[in-house]
């Protein structure tokens, strides 16, 4: 490499920046393999085998820092020199080279080989120099105060959270194309959930937990709430039996009382009556906290194919989820028609261009583009004439979310349907998690609306809701035109729960309407307003949904129940998975021994520092939560709960659940499972629903009104004879 003379001191220079670059990433990878190998030892409530650990996260934090920075003024002190080496290497003597990038011009041949390695290193220094400035700022003056007993704080962890999910939200927008919003929520407000955020984790630097002890520790509580799900099937496949045998010896009993059997010739047997004039009547849920034993009980039972009532729920919920689903629209068709949807999708549009009337229907189409896209997709999905689709709002913002008007002639029914969450703004709307009382609405709607509350964000979305319904008098006017029908508000997810609410807010108008809730979240309304609605409210809940396990309470239980775990590891984290894989984990007993093969006993946990910083973090949490009293209220999903458990595993999407009325402490724990994103999904939920209507109560599709006469025949089918029952 040498030019001249010179340069030979820049050719030194050059080789012991080279040599030097090599032995410091030579240590560093020294560094590296025993911190690994040391990281592998030890429990976090026995860290003694760790202790080698703490030596080398100090070298490496210190001294291998100074090593690259050492490293780094080698490389800058070296530019120099390359810039002259160039300059008398290049073939144009009139040109002087005097910046890198000129350097690379000109240098040619092997030179220019030895340039960009050169340059390459010196840009890899640059990049570590800037990482570890970076994580100097970060921990003096982001992660904690500047100062051990300051009160310096350069920024404070609820406007950190804000800006993560602000720039979370932008960067989503971005990659998306803005397909699903954006715009306007990353100017959202964000404060209760980042301030809920901030707080889940703050411990007062009490809790030490490295990424790899939260991975174990989440593995560990997945086994345990596994086995606990186990032992729930086995039970309620034990009373879905003896159900069914206690029915058959009924269906027996009644063939031998003349009293109460109606045998025609087709061998068809009556077993239960219907009222004629009169809805299925659904007894409320009551209060968790009053509830006596046998109503206990009665509330936990399986639904049953000879109780009338639970049929109607059942034939009902199947029947008009498919309006929850079709309020999604596009996304709805897409996810039905996944091959074909694009291409059909477009045909239906290019024809209801050509047949669409639109002066006559200008009115009852809102926020919808000039192809009316929405539209097409909505009837294709709802399966609708245009002359029953009464209203449709497509207006998708902060405060306002799309919903239709239609007529179900065959229910005798007027249908508000409600679209849930699919764009970022609907997203800010349900993080915005904070209680809100209902006082100004319960004076102006009439109702008692002292001690109750809901989600802000939904309430927020309901009032929008409430104030353009009110506006364009379309539901008053399709009610007084079809007097005999009853309203019904439906919606799914983010939908369903404003349904609820808006349900509470109608129900003074219009008495006898009731509500379906399909996976609503877990955090709507307070539980005496649960209360309250259970007598026309029922939501439908699949398997281990995480939305309708949402809530503040949810999410508190979910991190103790992983601290919990990694306080009781009794084996190297490192091991955790050899040790699980060796036992089956589709069954109770080999759930049990890899548990207890894994963890200590609750009452066998080790005194450690370990156990003594998280009692200390629980405590900062108490503390934490009492300050902020009005961001911890508890919320819960609406009205009357039917949970479709599953209780049969197979290897498609189609599992067997059963059917059961469920408890609201059943969704304040978050079930880790490969199923709690699908099992909320709108087609998942209509899919099920169905299947289980169809397999297990004999029910057939549209799922007409349960007829006045209710009987069964030989082979455990549902017939139906005169419709009269709505």
């Amino acid at each position: 490499m040498n030019c001249s003379e010179e340069n030979e001191k820049g050719d030194r220079a050059t080789y012991v920046y080279v040599f030097f670059s090599i032995v410091v990433h030579t240590i560093a990878l020294c560094c590296v393999l025993p911190m690994a190998h040391y990281s592998m030892m030890g429990i976090p409530t026995d860290q003694k085998p760790r202790k080698p650990l703490t030596v080398l996260c100090y070298f490496d934090v210190i001294g291998m820092n100074f090593l690259r920075c050492i490293l780094f003024a080698i490389g800058v002190h070296d530019l120099d020199l390359l810039i002259s080496y160039c300059n008398c290497m290049h073939d144009d003597p009139s040109v002087v080279v005097d910046s890198v990038s000129e350097a690379l011009q000109y240098c040619t041949g092997e030179q220019t080989n030895a340039v960009a390695i050169y340059i390459a290193l010196f840009v890899t220094h640059a990049i570590d120099l800037i990482i570890i400035m970076l994580t100097v700022l970060y921990f003096t003056c982001c992660h904690e105060r500047l100062f051990t007993n300051s009160n310096i704080e350069f920024i404070s962890s609820e406007r950190r959270c804000s800006i993560y999910l602000r720039c979370c939200v932008g960067c989503c927008s971005i990659f998306t194309c803005c397909l699903f919003g954006g715009r306007k929520a990353v100017v959202g407000d964000y404060a209760n959930f980042s301030l809920l955020l901030a707080n889940y984790v703050n411990g007062n630097g009490a809790l030490d937990v490295a990424p790899s002890d939260i991975a174990v520790g989440l593995t560990m509580l997945k086994l345990v709430r596994k086995r606990d799900r186990l032992k729930t099937t086995h039970r309620l496949l034990k009373e879905r039996s003896k159900i069914s045998n206690e029915e058959r010896v009924s269906s027996q009993n009644n063939k031998l009382n003349n009293e109460n059997i109606d045998e025609n010739e087709n061998g068809i047997e009556v077993v239960g009556i219907v009222n004629e004039n009169k809805e299925t009547e659904i007894p409320s849920t009551p209060s968790l906290s009053t509830v006596p034993s046998e109503e206990i009980k009665e509330e936990s039972k399986i639904l049953s194919n000879a109780h009338p009532a639970d049929i109607n729920l059942i034939n009902e919920g199947a029947h008009f989820m498919i309006y929850a689903q079709a309020a999604y629209t596009m996304v709805a068709y897409m996810l039905e028609h996944q091959v074909t949807g694009l291409a059909s999708l477009t045909c239906r549009i290019l024809y209801n261009l050509f047949t669409f009337d639109s002066s006559h229907r200008k009115e009852s189409i809102e926020g919808d583009d000039i192809f009316h896209s929405e539209y097409t997709a909505f009837k294709a999905v709802s399966k609708l004439p245009d002359e029953d689709i009464i209203y449709a709002n497509f207006i998708d913002d902060m405060t306002e979310i799309p919903y239709m008007i239609v007529l179900d002639h065959e229910w005798k029914s007027v249908v508000l349907t409600i679209r849930g969450t699919i764009t970022l703004e609907s997203i800010v709307t349900d993080i915005n998690v904070a209680r809100h009382d209902l006082t100004n609405l319960g004076e102006e709607c009439g109702f008692d609306s002292e001690g109750l509350y809901c989600h802000t964000g939904m309430l927020t979305t309901t009032e929008w809701l409430y104030r353009d319904l009110k506006k364009h008098e379309m539901l008053t006017k399709v009610l007084a035109e079809n007097r005999s029908y009853k309203l019904r508000i439906i919606g799914h997810s983010l939908g369903a729960g404003v349904a609820a609410i808006l349900s509470v807010l109608l129900r003074p108008k219009y008495p006898d309407l009731r509500c379906l809730a399909f996976s609503p979240p877990g955090c709507t309304i307070s539980e005496n307003l649960a209360d309250n609605v259970a007598s026309f409210t029922t939501a439908y809940i699949v398997n281990d949904d995480i939305i309708a396990r949402t809530s503040i309470q949810g999410f508190e239980a979910l991190r103790d129940g992983i601290l919990e775990m990694i306080c009781r590891i009794k084996i190297p984290k490192s091991k955790v998975s050899k040790v699980c894989k060796k036992y089956d984990d589709e069954t109770i007993d080999g759930l049990s021994k890899a548990i207890e093969h894994t963890l200590y006993d609750k009452n066998e946990v080790k005194d450690s520092k370990f156990k003594h910083d998280i009692d200390k973090f629980h405590r900062f949490q108490n503390e934490l939560r009492e300050k902020c009293k009005e961001n911890y209220n508890k919320l819960c999903p609406p009205g009357r709960l039917i949970h479709f458990f599953q209780t049969i595993d197979g290897k498609d999407d189609m599992y067997e659940h059963t059917a059961r009325y469920a408890y609201r402490s059943v969704f304040e724990t978050i079930n880790i499972s490969s199923t709690l994103i699908s099992d909320h999904n709108s087609l998942g939920v209509k899919n099920k629903i169905e299947r289980f209507a169809i397999d297990k109560f004999g029910l057939r599709p549209p799922f007409p009104p349960i007829s006045s006469t209710l009987v069964v025949d030989n082979s455990n089918q549902l017939q139906h004879s005169t419709i009269t029952l709505y």
